[in-house]
């Protein structure tokens, strides 16, 4: 009981349909590369029900293309259909199997997945599928974002939005997701969050067949070549400061 009680303690709140909308117009609002990323990262994060793990690596030396998320591990459909490859996972410890997480079709633009990764691909065009999902421009090689850019990009988020960055992390997204509204009289439970925040069309995870590619095109993306990691000056978004448009 008391091993129940202590981990509720410290049980941060999921992110609501709302609470959603509300981050991905602060990004917008940015007008900066670091904005159309952190957007990006939230909503593959609330639909795809990823972790922080899926999303990036602990440090840009420790990115491994055979585990971490690529830009080519996005796989989009001839009708703007958009999946993630997802090759490990907490609870998948093989690289033989592999799953392909749809993502919603989206009718709320501001909460569509398939239009935050294109703008994010146009800031930073690649040329591999090996390069990491989430990558910055800078006057170099782009930047690998790390799960601590992460981090505080979204606690930068959570303050633009006047709450306590305490009380939520980067699983908020994956709990808010995943977790069922409150049933509205007259419909059936068990829908999952997300369906609140638009019109998806489809939703759930596949198994991807051993030697099969899937009926995708994937985008792609640049070496696998780890930059220096980035430099998170204070700002509305830290992640922003050297990343805003002129």
């Amino acid at each position: 009981l008391k091993i129940g009680m202590h981990h509720s303690e410290h049980q941060r709140l999921p992110v609501d349909p709302s609470l959603l909308r509300k981050l991905c117009t602060i990004c917008d609002e940015e007008h900066s590369s670091a904005g159309r990323m952190l957007k990006c990262a939230v909503l593959f994060a609330f639909y795809g029900f990823l972790r922080q793990s899926n999303l990036a690596p602990r440090r840009a030396s420790q990115f491994d293309y055979t585990r971490h998320t690529c830009r080519g591990d996005i796989l989009v459909g001839k009708d703007n259909e958009i999946s993630i490859l997802v090759k490990w996972s907490k609870n998948r410890q093989t690289l033989s199997d592999k799953i392909v997480i749809p993502l919603p079709t989206v009718s709320d633009s501001a909460v569509d997945p398939y239009i935050a990764y294109m703008d994010m691909v146009k800031d930073t065009p690649t040329t591999s599928a090996n390069q990491p999902l989430l990558l910055l421009p800078s006057k170099g090689p782009a930047q690998v974002v790390t799960i601590d850019d992460l981090r505080r990009g979204f606690a930068g988020l959570l303050a633009a939005a006047g709450l306590d960055a305490r009380l939520y992390s980067l699983h908020s997204l994956r709990r808010g997701g995943g977790q069922p509204p409150p049933t509205p009289r007259g419909q059936p439970p068990g829908t999952s969050s997300f369906m609140e925040a638009g019109s998806p069309k489809h939703s759930g995870a596949t198994s991807l067949p051993r030697g099969n590619p899937p009926p995708w095109r994937a985008l792609s993306s640049a070496p696998p070549r780890p930059p220096p990691g980035l430099t998170l000056p204070s700002a509305r978004l830290p992640l922003a400061a050297n990343h805003t448009d002129k």
